[in-house]
């Protein structure tokens, strides 16, 4: 949805040829998908209709700032292209929503008599202690997102940049991530249960990853060439010459400055890389049941909140134990066999 919304915003600037037909279908092809990605989203899980508002108000914003850029076409003919009509898009993006919206309501008549009952049981609310929720879900030994994924650090290095060069997009990523976290921060059961990791922040994975691209193009710039080194001769007497500093030397002084923090940006990103590699290979080779299931023995209830914030109880520590040859969880190596 975020996609075909900037893919939108890219139409709109580049739009040449605002009366013909194919031009039209193209314009309204991407609010449109935008529209049908976020049903689909509430389609897959009833909570994710908090997030259609917030695309829907990037979406105003496309067109509210396209119509009010001064010089534009668009500002120009002041409505009076069909094409350019705000309603049309506005439209595209609703009327996938509300089908499958009505298609849900039925589906819920149909299976429990009751539109608005989607199946939950009564004791599966928002019920949590959101500071736990919120803090769990990022920096717990037990589900920190964070410590799963930890090149995710330098997410925060990156969205000062973010902010300044694409803000409207910089907001949407940054909504998406902090609604995630405050509303399933909340939801009884925020850990995901049986589960590696954080699973209600998946979704927000490419938003955080968006903030990176600052990192990487800090850590990693392009080659450019080198610049040349300069210095002033001057006749202080004439059997002497003094070579004096200029702007150049400077210069190179303070490139050498930058190619020292980012040689060191890019290790530590490299590092945080690797480091991620670690609970990956946990997560992909066990099944992440018996491990949760033998914190039993400790005498502490399932999932109590303990287990998630004592480090002793972490599978970063725990969960090694259980990989054996009998305990792998590959398609290729199950229950001690090899699948040649």
């Amino acid at each position: 949805a975020a996609y075909t919304l900037l893919k939108f915003r890219q139409h709109m600037l580049t739009n040449e040829k605002e009366g013909d037909k194919e031009t039209i279908v193209k314009y309204l092809r991407y609010p449109f998908l935008a529209g049908l990605f976020l049903g689909w989203n509430v389609a897959t899980r009833y909570a994710e209709v908090l997030f259609v508002p917030v695309f829907g108000l990037l979406l105003l914003h496309y067109l509210g700032a396209r119509l009010r850029t001064p010089g534009s076409r668009l500002y120009r003919l002041k409505l009076r292209v069909p094409v350019i009509n705000p309603w049309p898009p506005i439209l595209a993006f609703s009327v996938p929503i509300v089908l499958i919206g009505l298609g849900l309501i039925t589906f819920n008549i149909s299976r429990y008599g009751d539109p608005f009952n989607t199946g939950y049981l009564p004791n599966e609310t928002f019920s949590a202690i959101l500071w736990q929720g919120v803090v769990g879900q990022l920096v717990s030994p037990g589900r920190g997102l964070l410590l799963y994924c930890p090149i995710f650090i330098l997410s925060f290095w990156g969205l000062p940049s973010a902010f300044r060069r694409f803000r409207p997009e910089a907001i949407l990523a940054s909504a998406i991530i902090i609604l995630h976290l405050l509303l399933y921060g909340k939801w009884f059961m925020w850990h995901g249960g049986y589960a590696w990791g954080p699973r209600f922040m998946i979704p927000t994975l490419p938003f955080w990853a968006i903030f990176l691209a600052p990192v990487v193009a800090r850590a990693f710039p392009a080659k450019s060439r080198p610049s040349g080194v300069g210095q002033a001769v001057s006749l202080s007497s004439p059997d002497k010459l003094t070579v004096c500093p200029t702007e150049d030397d400077v210069s190179n002084q303070t490139k050498r400055n930058q190619d020292s923090s980012t040689l060191m940006l890019r290790m530590v990103y490299i590092t945080l890389a690797i480091l991620g590699l670690v609970p990956q290979l946990l997560s992909v080779t066990i099944d992440f049941s018996p491990f949760q299931n033998s914190l039993l023995n400790t005498g502490l209830p399932l999932f109590a909140p303990q287990t998630f914030f004592d480090p002793q109880y972490s599978p970063f520590i725990g969960a090694w134990t259980f990989m054996t040859h009998n305990t792998l969880d590959l398609a290729w190596a199950w229950q001690g066999q090899f699948n040649w």
